[in-house]
Parts: C-alpha cells; structure tokens; sequence
C-alpha cells in the first residue's frame, strides 16, 4: 500500500522560496501551478518513484528544492507574469526521466467535481496497488462586481485562476482535503506550510447565477469556506488533471530500464535555472530547442536525426561514445554551450553533426563547445565531406570558445577537435590562426588563438612575443603577444595580424595601431586577457573586430576607436571603451557574452548595440546608437546618458525573463520596455526624455532602501523613481497592464517584519509625468501584505504616488478584494 497522501505529501508554498519569496521570479506570486505538480512528485518520489523527484523534500530554503520548482516551471512553460497556461510540458518531464507512455494513463476533465477527484485519487489508497496518482485541479477566481470594480456582464466575473493538490476526497460530506499553494487563498490562515493541509467542501453553482466564460454554469462546482462561496468572492472548478502511473515504473522493479523517448519534431525545453537530467535512450526525427539557463543533460544513447539547438544554457553528455547529440546539426546561439561532460575517466571518441551535410553552426550570440574533464578526447565535427561546405559556421557575428578541460596545453594533444572533411570543409588557417571569432580557453579562462591542423585539429597558435619582438617592428602577418609595455613611437602606425595581452600594455602618444587586414569581409582579434591598449588610436578599418575578455580586472581601451565593420564582445570578464568614438567608429556592436562598459562619450560609436542574451552593457558615459535588449540580458545605466532609441525585449508566456533594463541615467531616444525595468544595485531617477512606452508584458520594479517616505526623503535617493518627460509616454494598456514588484532591501525594511514605520500611512512619489501622459494602466503585483496593502495613486501633479495603508492583520478575502478592485484601473485622469 502506498504511503497515505495526506500525512506524506509536502506543504509548500508558492511565495515562500527565499526570503520573502525571493528566490522565485516575481515572488512566486504566478507558481501556483508548478508548486502544486512538485507536491505531487515529492509523493511520487517518497513511493519509491525517485526517478520522478527526490525521496523527500528538503525546505524552501534548499537551493535543490528551488531548483527543482524552478524545474518543473520552466517544463511546463509559466511565466513569471502570466502563471501557467496548460500542464502538457509534464508529459515531457515524465518522457524525459525514463516513463514510458504504456506507463501511465493522462485524463482531464472541464467539469471536476467530488466523484471525478474520488476516481482518479483512488489508487493511492487500495491494499495491494498496481497504480499511482498524480492529481491536480484548478479553480477559476470569480467576483461579484461592485460600483468601482470592472464587470462583465454576468452575475460572476472571472479574475484569474488557481491550482491545488488535492490528496483525498470523502463523497459523504463532499469534502476534498487538499494542499494549497497559497493556502489563504481558501481559508483565513497565514500563507504558511502549517496551514495545510485543507478540507473544503464542494457543492455545485447556484441557480440563477451567470458565470464569465463558463456555459451553464450549474454543473459546475465551487468551494465552499468561510470566506469562499457565501459572499462576494468564489472559486468554481474548471479544470482538473491526472496522471495514473503504473506501479511497474518502480525503478526497483526487476529488469526495470528507462522507456526510449521517442521525439520527431523539434522538442522545445526551458531548464529555468535548474538541470534536467535525461535518463531515457532518445530515438527519432526530432531533436532538441534549449531555452533557458541551466543544463540540459543527457546521459543514455542518441539517435536523433534532427537538429538540436542551444538558445541558452547548456546542452551536456555524459557518452564517451558515438553520436551524444544525434547525427544533424548542431547550433549555438545567446551564448549557449555544448558540453561533453563524461562521468567517467574513459576516452572520449565522439562524433557531433555527423549526418550527411550536417553542421556545426555558432548564431548570433555566439556560444561554447566544452570539453569536461582530464579524459582523452577525440571529438569530429560535421557531416560535409565534399572539399566545399564547411563544417564549422559563423554567423551573425557569432563567436565560438573552445573550452578543453585539460587547459589549453592539451588542445590538440590529449583533448582533440576535429573537423571532417578536406579543403573547404576546413577552417581557413591564415598568418598561422584561424578567425579569431574562434578561440581555445584555458582553465583560468584566458583565450587563445587557435591554429588547425588535419592531424591534431585545433591547436593553440605561436604568437610572437613582445619580449622578442618590439611593436614598431611588427608586420601584417604577425600574431603578437603582449607581455610587458609597448609604446610605439609618435607619428608611427604598425600593423598586426591579431593582438592578445597577457599583462602588458599598449600605448603611444601620436601614434596608432591597426590590427588585422582593415578589408571589409576581414576579421581583427584582440585577446584582452590581462591589460589594456592605450595608444591613441586603435584603427579597425573596414574589418570586424572581435574582442575577448577574460576574467582579470582592469580590462580597458581607451584609444580612439576606428574602423567601419563594427565590433563584437565575447567571454566571460569586463571589457572598458573609455575614449570618445562618435565620429570615428560605426557597425554593429555585439555583446555576446561578458560585459561592455561604454564609460566614454558615445563609446560604442554610431552603430547598433545588439546585447544578446548572455551580455551585459553598462553605460557610464554615453551611447549614441539605438540600443537592443535581448530576453535575459541586461542593460545597465550607471547615471550615464543613452541618446538613440532602446528596445527591452518582452516577458514571454513562459519562464523567459525578457531583457532586464536597470539603473538610474538620462535615456534621451524613444524606449519600448516589454521586459523587467527596475533599480538594480544604484538607487536613482531613470529620467526618459523622449516617448517611452511600457507594455503590459513588462515588470517594473521600485525598492525601498531604508525606512523613509516622502516626508524626510526623496526618489533617487531613498528609492527608484522614473521621470517621463514626454506627455506621448504611457504605461500599459486597457486589461493589459504591467506587474509592479516591489522590493525592500532588507529584511528589517520588509512591511511584515514588525518594525513600527509601518503603522502609519506611507507614500513615496514613483513615476513623474510632469508634462502630461498618454496613459497608465495599474496592473497586478505583490502588493498586498498581513501590515497593510501597497496602492498607487495619481495626483494632480501628474505623479504617481504609491501609498501603504495599515491595517489590522488582513485575512485573504480582504486581500483578494482590494487586488479585485486595483487590477486593470486606468490611472489616467481623462
């Protein structure tokens, strides 16, 4: 007999991971639905089911536990705004962990009611079982609508939904004990683990009652609670799941093995942080789209035929052996990685992209291929074979590092990348290096450049040594490495093939130094790994250049940058453009991977700045050029001024992040933020000159720093503000509007810690219109508190206030009216 649910399945709570709920996007506040799949698993898990989830549950606080939550979240597609639209990624999970579809049974019904959740949670409780449930229902939350609140034409409004754990149901008093995520939601408790489990009852709709969205409503039914069913607020069954396991999953059971995934399209993961550990042998046509960071990890045989593509994170192997990412391409991109992680010291003799005319191909964003570990390696990359194709692809600026577990030393050697083919199927080798958008990295993640060969494939290249050779005395073919200072004389102007820097520095008064061909379609490698370029001059020409930069501190070029072909940023450290290059640098700016500090006067030039997903752009000067914010990167203005436009790509319907733009500084070009907007580290004013316009996929955040308001401080200095200067700007649409988060920035400031500042009425001016607005829309948030409820209030100098107002410890049902009655409310006084 399998454990009894109720007294075996863990109380967790959405809004409880971290401090405040913290360690959670947005709080946790749109998890419910994920928490209650994972209370679930953890039951699963402590029957023995350990493939599906751990045999127990550590606490909120575990970073395991976080990430596991983080897990099932991302496999289910929830987003941090949006909550979860369907449960259908769980199948993916179950495939992905061994469970083979002749294993279990889905069934779903639009019309829950005590007999259904009886039927499906019945296998839980039999003598002698042969099967297992994993259940799940949801409610839809619905208001009676009141003068200040939206209506929608029925007796019932529809405002969102919820999703429990139910555990056992007893059909005589049609009660359902349950698990609840946000256990206040039904019952006047505290939204603690210690508030579950539940026992409500159910009874069908009503007579006469007209609900939003539900066709004949009385056949629907709703909890009933002290606070639920008998008032204004109500909570009507619409949805419920179950997965009906076979006990024979066991994987103590004899001759057990995982089920083969059978995959024959493209197969969409997000990981959301965490890692997911394939079990099952993959067959099919498919292959794999990662999103999201993390690890994707597989460690059974690979036939796929399809192409696998790695958005972010890291895809990973543990075979030694064959083909561990199928047979067809293979693409990076947003700085993902492909990794070889063995679990064992054996050599690895492995094939990538092997198919017929398959590639290996890095994208925009650049990425990694990773060799884990001290193993020997032979790795062979592509299927073209014809003397023409070449295996390896770069494009859209994108950049590949070439990470070899045993250093740098062992490329080439003990740990070999080759690359199949002859001729054109090769890397093209010139002045010794190949393209220096492809680079070794060693241990310390300094970068290399690398040289090929048909026998030891990529190698670390010879450059010449500054301790050698002076810098005036170097020619067009020459690599050059910098180990100590180099100045070059006033008025010269020597040319190089590539420049790495280990420690040295560069510079000359009067002079300049050009790097690489300076021919349009060429390429000019820097290697930044300790040091920095001071010449007056650091001419590009018509070329590319690419840059690389290591860990070390003070990475820095403050020489006046030139050239026409743009210039593109990859690894993991700081580089620093200190000069002003308005007139005399245009292209694309690519940051790949890493962080570009603009400290300078339009440091980056004229051109477009692509911040790819992996990248991060702090400005403490100026930018001139439009700048573009990918999902999950990071647009970070430390009091500098940004005059071209700025896109912040938008929150998505799933666990993407969207781009995060943060800070304080003067944006003096049109804004479009669909993404996170908030203070980051530096309290200040984001002051938007031109229109701006945040979109109600966005997230914006303020934070209080210490207990003050607007009586004896200020935004800007004792929290975030935003000035809109514009009157055209606006925030949000009608039923699409933003989620405003706050956040405090220590526990003591939090309104629930007890301090008594909170006792008293707050406000604090947040967002300034001082010119008029088009419109502001006041959406959903975490708000609410046991202290007292947030408010955001528009005054007649066009500001927006947000105020706080105590009250006695509120029960849920106030909670929920007072957010009924914000969400959606046009602030705008028209």
């Amino acid at each position: 007999m399998w454990k009894d649910p109720v007294g075996n399945t863990p109380s967790i709570v959405q809004t409880n991971f971290g401090p405040w709920g913290t360690s959670l996007p947005a709080d946790g506040e749109s998890y419910c639905a994920p928490t209650s799949v994972v209370m679930g698993l953890y039951y699963l898990g402590g029957n023995g089911f350990t493939q599906l989830a751990p045999a127990s549950y550590a606490g909120p606080d575990d970073r395991e536990s976080i990430l596991f939550e983080r897990l099932i979240a991302g496999i289910i597609g929830t987003s941090p705004t949006q909550g979860t639209g369907s449960l259908a990624g769980l199948a993916d999970y179950f495939a992905a962990r061994g469970l083979g579809l002749d294993q279990y049974t889905y069934i779903s019904t639009g019309i829950p009611d005590v007999q259904w959740l009886d039927t499906q949670l019945a296998p839980n409780y039999v003598e002698d079982p042969q099967w297992i449930s994993l259940t799940v229902f949801s409610v839809g939350w619905f208001y009676k609508p009141k003068d200040d609140e939206p209506t929608c034409g029925c007796t019932l409004c529809n405002d969102g939904g919820h999703t429990l754990a139910p555990l056992k149901v007893d059909l005589f008093t049609q009660k359902v004990t349950l698990n609840n995520a946000y256990p206040m939601s039904f019952l006047d408790v505290p939204n603690e683990p210690s508030s579950n489990p539940q026992t409500v009852e159910l009874q069908l709709v009503p007579e006469g009652m007209t609900v939003e969205g539900l066709n004949d409503p009385q056949q629907y039914s709703e909890v009933m609670t002290d606070i639920l069913g008998s008032g204004d607020d109500f909570a009507i069954l619409w949805l419920a799941e179950s997965w009906i396991i076979s006990a024979s999953a066991l994987p103590t059971t004899p001759g057990y093995a995982p089920a083969t995934w059978q995959i024959d399209g493209p197969k969409s993961l997000n990981t959301n942080e965490a890692t997911l550990t394939v079990l099952a042998p993959l067959a099919g046509r498919g292959g794999f789209v990662k999103y999201g960071e993390g690890t994707l990890l597989l460690t059974n045989s690979n036939r796929l035929m399809g192409r696998n593509e790695v958005c972010n994170g890291t895809l990973a192997s543990t075979l030694t052996t064959d083909t561990p990412f199928g047979t067809w391409t293979v693409v990076l991109r947003n700085g993902g990685a492909l990794a070889l992680a063995p679990e064992t010291s054996d050599p690895v003799a492995v094939e990538i992209a092997s198919g017929h005319l398959a590639r290996f191909i890095v994208d925009a964003g650049g990425g990694t291929l990773r060799l884990d570990g001290t193993n020997s390696y032979s790795v062979t990359l592509g299927g073209c074979d014809d003397g023409e194709l070449p295996n390896i692809v770069l494009a859209n600026d994108g950049t590949l590092a070439i990470a070899p577990g045993g250093g740098i030393s062992a490329l080439g050697t003990s740990q070999k990348v080759l690359v199949t083919g002859t001729d054109g199927n090769l890397p093209i080798v010139t002045d010794g290096i190949v393209t220096p958008a492809i680079l070794g990295i060693d241990t310390d993640l300094s970068g290399k450049f690398v040289t090929y060969d048909v026998t030891s494939g990529f190698i670390a290249a010879s450059p010449t040594l500054s301790t050698s050779l002076g810098i005036n005395s170097v020619t067009v073919s020459t690599v050059y490495e910098v180990v100590d200072e180099q100045v070059i004389d006033s008025g010269a102007a020597p040319q190089l093939a590539a420049l790495e820097l280990n420690g040295g520095t560069v510079s000359g008064s009067g002079a300049q130094l050009l790097v690489g061909n300076q021919a349009a379609g060429g390429v000019a490698g820097i290697i930044m790994n300790a040091g920095s370029i001071g010449v007056d001059t650091l001419t590009i020409g018509a070329a590319a250049a690419i840059v690389y930069a290591s860990t070390s501190d003070g990475l820095e070029i403050s020489s006046n940058l030139s050239g026409s072909g743009g210039l593109s940023l990859f690894g993991p450290g700081t580089l620093t453009l200190s000069a002003d290059n308005s007139g005399s640098l245009s292209g694309m700016v690519n940051v790949n991977t890493g962080t570009l500090i603009a400290a300078g006067t339009s440091a980056t030039g004229s051109g477009t700045v692509q911040v790819h997903s992996a990248g991060r752009l702090e400005v403490t000067g100026s930018v001139a050029g439009p700048i573009d914010v990918a999902q999950g990167a990071t647009l970070h203005l430390e009091n500098g001024t940004l005059e071209g436009a700025v896109s912040i790509a938008a929150v998505g319907d799933s666990p993407m992040p969207g781009g995060i733009f943060e800070g304080a500084g003067v944006i003096s070009g049109e804004a479009t933020i669909g993404g996170i907007v908030r203070p980051g580290p530096l309290t200040g004013i984001l002051e938007f000159q031109a229109t701006a316009t945040i979109a109600g996929s966005a997230m914006i955040y303020w934070r209080l720093e210490k207990l003050v308001a607007d009586v004896d401080s200020k935004p800007g200095e004792g929290w975030n503000g935003y000035l809109f200067n514009d009157a055209s700007s606006g925030v949000g649409l009608s039923g699409d509007a933003p989620m405003y988060l706050l956040e405090f920035a220590g526990l003591g400031v939090h309104p629930d810690a007890g301090d008594p500042f909170w006792k008293q009425p707050r406000r604090w001016q947040f967002m300034m219109f001082p010119n008029g607005y088009a419109n502001i829309w006041f959406g959903d948030g975490n708000l609410y508190y046991s202290a007292g409820n947030f408010g955001l209030v528009l005054e007649s100098d066009n500001s927006v206030y947000l105020t706080w107002t105590p009250t006695d410890p509120q029960g849920p049902a106030q909670r929920r009216r007072a957010q009924i009655a914000a969400r959606n409310r046009s602030l705008s006084r028209k």
